[in-house]
């Protein structure tokens, strides 16, 4: 078992932006898509380790696609489709390439998990109620999920806009409310789309493959970990940035493993992203 949990997490750390953050080499993607390609079919061929492959061929999917949408997203033409937003092209054009990269990786999963339930691509049940959350004061059984994924949502919105505020421009309020209000459909949508697309990449598609091996801690923590360091450069960015995505990641994939679906997951991570898509829009960067 601990090799499998070694092997597991050197997967995802692979998977994961890690090693572009290491090293600035132009072949770090090629190395990536090569040692996953190698460790599924290793994975296949040993049977003590043949659980793992599927979770190396999904994260095999994932580097592709990221790979692919990547190429997309800096083509002129592509660019040229969100000239006319204005102020979010760039965000725009970012956020609905990863529709295209999540279908291959959706259609991977289904492959190799047989049916959505097992990998976390139905909605899940909300009527159940959360287990102890002894670091929220939380205690087993006493709130459902829908409700509690709705207010936690409210305080992670609220407290990720102070947060990024706070980091970016010190205590100085940005003037920046009109750009707000004109662009509110857009940060909605982008909201939607970016938390659905995220979620399907960094916690379903994680998760799934190894429900059935590992212990729950784990199965949590390896999306929280994916999530995290994906998030090294965000908004919050560094390394504050990144362990409160882990830890927000943690929770979510919590919420996703005690509900058996993506939806609560999804209602948390909308309004976190409508605050950062808020906050870009305030600071006018």
């Amino acid at each position: 078992m601990k090799i499998k949990i070694g092997l597991t997490v050197l997967m995802v750390l692979i998977a994961s932006i890690l090693p572009d953050l290491l090293f600035a080499s132009p072949y770090v993607t090629a190395a990536k898509l090569a040692i996953l390609a190698a460790g599924a079919l290793l994975f296949l061929m040993i049977r003590a380790l043949r659980p793992l492959w599927k979770l190396s061929a999904v994260l095999l999917t994932i580097n592709v696609a990221f790979w692919v949408s990547s190429l997309i997203r800096h083509a002129s033409w592509w660019q040229q489709l969100y000239v006319d937003i204005g102020f979010f092209a760039d965000v725009a054009g970012s956020v609905f390439v990863k529709i295209i990269g999540i279908v291959p990786v959706a259609a991977v999963m289904l492959l190799v998990m047989k049916n959505p339930q097992n990998c976390y691509l139905s909605p899940g049940i909300l009527s159940i109620r959360s287990g102890s959350i002894v670091w929220l004061g939380i205690r087993g059984g006493q709130i459902r999920w829908g409700r509690l994924a709705v207010v936690s949502g409210v305080l992670i919105m609220i407290g990720t806009v102070l947060l990024s505020m706070i980091t970016t421009t010190g205590f100085f309020v940005p003037a920046g409310f009109d750009r707000l209000i004109r662009n509110l459909p857009l940060i909605l949508l982008l909201a939607v789309v970016n938390s659905f697309c995220e979620g399907l990449v960094f916690r379903s598609a994680v998760m799934g493959p190894i429900r059935d091996i590992f212990s729950k801690l784990f199965v949590t923590l390896m999306p929280a970990c994916f999530f995290g360091i994906a998030h090294y450069q965000g908004i919050p960015g560094g390394f504050l940035g990144a362990a409160l995505s882990g830890l927000l990641g943690y929770y979510m994939s919590l919420s996703m493993y005690e509900t058996r679906g993506f939806l609560s997951g999804w209602i948390i991570h909308v309004m976190q992203d409508i605050a950062v898509f808020s906050t870009l829009a305030l600071m006018g960067t």
